[in-house]
């Protein structure tokens, strides 16, 4: 197991158990009309979008019709773009940093169960941060603010 597997492993592990310190980070930055909802609600939709499509990537990696270098490229391009935008729009900076040793990482392995068990943990840990994120959200006042603010009725649980 590689350095920043098993680091990617431990901290995935420890976030079962213990906020990750870009959730402050995150909950200081302030969105559009000076509040900080739509940051979570974003980093939700973006964090979410990331960890199922490292999923899909991770199964990719084994299959013998996709070559290897196009498809440790394609993740890598992508994982980087995440990298710069997350600090930026998220303070997510503890998280932009790992991702950018995961992906060059990435880019130096030689076969594909290296690149699958990667690939498995860098999806495993943008798993748990959703869940930390969709933790911050309070659901059930927003869609009653929501409601209020259409003029339609509360939502109710039947």
């Amino acid at each position: 197991m590689s350095d920043i597997v098993k680091e990617l492993n431990e901290r995935s592990q420890k976030m079962l158990a213990e906020r990750p310190q870009d959730m402050d980070s995150m909950r200081k930055r302030m969105g559009a009309r000076d509040q900080n909802a739509s940051i979570a609600i974003y980093a939700y939709v973006d964090i979410g979008a990331t960890a199922d499509i490292l999923y899909y990537w991770e199964k990719a990696s084994l299959k013998e019709d996709y070559e290897l270098s196009t498809l440790i490229k394609i993740v890598s391009d992508w994982m980087l773009f995440v990298a710069d935008r997350i600090p930026r729009y998220y303070r997510f900076h503890e998280t932009s940093a790992l991702t950018v040793s995961a992906m060059e990482a990435l880019k130096t392995v030689k076969t594909r169960a290296e690149a699958k068990e990667l690939l498995k943990a860098i999806q495993h840990y943008y798993t748990e941060l959703k869940f930390w994120i969709d933790l911050d959200i309070p659901w059930p006042e927003i869609g009653d603010a929501y409601a209020k603010a259409k003029g339609d009725p509360a939502p109710r649980v039947d």
